[in-house]
């Protein structure tokens, strides 16, 4: 009977902690937005493309908008994914973690992909407010009306909302590498904020911080230049200062190479070539022009949490205290690096409005750092009618784009669910014909509040995304027919 006290006293211990019991509304409020992300995930089916090209060992001389060869062959083990890794680091690109990611659940099913991507969206948003607490990992402070506001910025304002959180090579390369980053960074700002952690003085944790920064340093071209930047001149100020811990060397070093190995990779040059034609024919008008249409476009998205930054910048300039300069001298570097982060788009081969998520990321943890100077200084709006107009407002305009999404989705979903019946049902020596998905009106494009993601088929037998389709189910061709 002790015993079982004890465990019990323990447990609670550990709770009490995490702060899980002293915060039942945060923890509420974060299972209901799980429960709809894992909702829009089943419903999400894999992406004729990208999400069964990668369901196979790359091959050498592969790009990802040609036809798959006769000899390709489906993942069937870890071997496997280390050579289709290998071939894929020197035939087509950098992006190994990401991709190590997408050709894991491209083998052992969306299905386990669906409950870890929502799980991962959560860590997502909590990394925003801890981030904005000074690094501290728990729910103490995490307040439900950031997590509120963070999953409306997220859902509102993300350029492309089903291809970044929903899809599953995108989500592997957006989503889970961003996770990784921020998980990297939040020791440097606990540092920042002078938020001592004994473990960190640990031997131990000086070759984690290294190896989790090859890792994090490997994740996405865009945005971790500019961190090299940014933290290799605070971390050269603080050696300057005699402040400069090893620990944070080690990380930074990790990081470091882990960006060569990303950066570096001999596939970068092959992809660039079969894009572009040629090593700088991308910086011909006609190829930037479009670029920059994407990048005024993703700005225009972020454009009322610009003008909210701008403002609370310069109406709490005259406030000087220690910690509340902090907060903004990290909410500036954050607008830095949300804007540079768009902006080295612009001399990239390849720039879809996707691209512009890891900035939406960075302007968040700016705009939340703001707050906490604001609430800090009382300087918190007050309720008004005004104000609560437009929560109602906000949140009608949810609900809108929430049943729209979940209506077209599960349309998309099930023309997918049809197309694989159809397969599985004809033989394997003749080429198949499906109906043509129907198209959705623009009304209802817009009204999804530009959430959903379209799943087509080609006419053309010998496209790509047919014929890795036919390739993943065993079949001659498959072909939409258009009466």
């Amino acid at each position: 009977m002790m015993s079982k006290e004890k465990d019990k006293i323990y447990f609670t211990d550990i709770l009490n902690r995490f702060c899980i019991l002293e915060n039942e509304n945060t923890i509420l409020l974060l299972i209901l937005i799980f429960l709809i992300m894992l909702a829009l995930n089943c419903i999400t089916p894999m992406i004729f493309g990208d999400d069964y090209v990668y369901a196979f060992v790359w091959q050498k001389n592969q790009a990802i908008n040609t036809p798959l060869p006769e000899t390709a062959r489906r993942l069937s083990s870890f071997q496997d994914l280390l050579i289709s890794q290998w071939n894929h680091y020197f035939y087509w690109g950098g992006r190994t973690v990401a991709h190590i990611f997408v050709q894991l659940f491209a083998w052992i099913g969306k299905d386990i992909f669906n409950f870890f991507n929502s799980l991962m969206f959560i860590i997502l948003l909590l990394q925003v407010t801890w981030i904005a607490n000074e690094g501290r990992i728990s729910l103490k402070n995490v307040n439900h009306n950031i997590i509120i506001l963070t999953f409306f910025i997220f859902w509102f304002f993300t350029a492309g909302f089903s291809v970044v959180y929903l899809w599953m090579t995108g989500a592997c390369n957006y989503v889970w590498t961003m996770v990784i980053l921020l998980f990297f960074l939040i020791p440097y700002i606990r540092q920042f904020f002078d938020v001592r952690t004994d473990f960190y003085n640990k031997s131990v944790f000086k070759y984690l911080i290294f190896c989790l920064g090859i890792i994090a340093g490997w994740t996405n071209e865009n945005t971790i230049c500019w961190l090299i930047c940014i933290l290799g001149i605070w971390l050269f100020s603080l050696y300057k200062t005699n402040r400069l811990y090893s620990w944070m060397l080690y990380g930074y070093i990790g990081f470091c190479l882990g960006y060569c190995f990303l950066i570096l990779a001999p596939g970068n040059a092959v992809r660039t070539t079969l894009v572009a034609g040629n090593t700088f024919r991308f910086m011909e008008w006609q190829h930037f022009r479009g670029r920059l249409l994407c990048f005024l476009a993703i700005e225009f998205f972020q454009s009322l949490l610009w003008i909210f930054i701008l403002k609370s910048f310069n109406s709490l300039r005259f406030i000087n205290t220690s910690l509340n300069y902090k907060y903004l001298l990290l909410a500036k570097a954050f607008c830095v690096l949300s804007l540079l982060s768009n902006i080295i788009m612009l001399f990239v081969p390849d720039f879809q409005p996707r691209s512009g998520f890891p900035s939406l990321v960075f302007l968040t943890i700016a705009l939340v750092l703001i707050l906490r100077v604001r609430y800090f200084n009382q300087l918190v709006p007050k309720r008004n009618a005004v104000n609560i107009f437009i929560m109602l407002q906000c949140g009608l305009f949810f609900l809108i784009t929430l049943f729209v999404t979940f209506l077209i989705t599960f349309k998309v979903f099930n023309y997918t669910n049809y197309v694989i019946h159809e397969i599985k049902c004809s033989s394997c020596k003749e080429i198949i014909y499906v109906n043509a998905f129907t198209n959705v009106p623009e009304s209802l494009w817009h009204a999804s509040g530009l959430h959903l993601i379209m799943n087509e088929l080609s006419t053309n037998v010998g496209d790509s995304k047919n014929v890795a389709v036919s390739r993943y189910f065993n079949v001659k061709g498959i072909s939409v027919f258009k009466p």
